[in-house]
C-alpha cells in the first residue's frame, strides 16, 4: 500500500507578483510545477528528498527536505516563501495522519 505527501506551498500575502509564477516540487530528482495551494500527491513508502523553488529571476526561494512516506499514511509538510526571494524558503514537515482521516 502506496502513501502520500500532503504539501501545501503558500506566498506571502504581500508577494502578489508571484501569483505569475508556478512553485516546482522536486520528488527524488523528478520536478513537476504545480500551482500555489494544496497538493496531495501519492508516493512509494520510504526515505524520500523534497525541494521545492520557484522561477523568479532564476531559481529562487529553494529549500531541501528529507522526507519520510509511511504506507497507508499521509506526511503532511508546507513551503512558505522567503521574504526576500533571493533567500532560502521554509519547507518543513508538520506532522503525519492516517488516510482517510481528513
Amino acid at each position: 500500500m502506496n502513501g502520500y505527501l500532503d504539501i501545501t506551498v503558500e506566498h506571502g500575502a504581500t508577494q502578489f507578483i508571484l501569483m505569475a509564477v508556478s512553485p516546482t516540487i522536486e520528488i527524488d530528482g523528478y520536478q513537476q510545477k504545480r500551482p500555489w495551494g494544496r497538493h496531495v500527491i501519492e508516493m512509494y513508502p520510504g526515505q524520500h528528498t523534497l525541494r521545492v523553488w520557484f522561477d523568479y529571476m532564476g531559481q529562487s526561494g529553494m529549500s531541501q527536505l528529507q522526507i519520510a512516506i509511511w504506507s497507508g499514511q499521509s506526511t503532511i509538510v508546507t513551503y512558505k516563501t522567503p521574504f526576500f526571494v533571493t533567500s532560502s524558503g521554509t519547507l518543513q514537515m508538520v506532522g503525519s495522519r492516517r488516510m482517510g482521516s481528513w
